[in-house]
């Protein structure tokens, strides 16, 4: 995650996860990085197995601006 983006993931964790958004649209070919990044955030709040997220932020390497992945995370 780029350091400029560390202040906001608290408040995009919030808005993400509020009542009022009910459908989330990326580019499957440009935002690939915010997608495949908040699926495996949200996988470590889910408490995944500690192997799927080490496989998981092992695949996401080099993907900057890369397709979104099938990270093996959702249930």
């Amino acid at each position: 995650i780029p350091r400029q983006d560390y202040a906001n993931i608290p408040i995009q964790q919030k808005g993400l996860h509020s009542d009022g958004l009910d459908v989330l649209r990326l580019s499957k070919d440009r935002e690939g990085l915010i997608s495949n990044y908040q699926r495996l955030i949200d996988g470590y709040i889910a408490g995944a197995p500690g192997v799927k997220l080490a496989a998981a932020n092992q695949k996401l390497g080099g993907n900057f601006d890369g397709p979104i992945l099938d990270l093996g995370l959702e249930r």
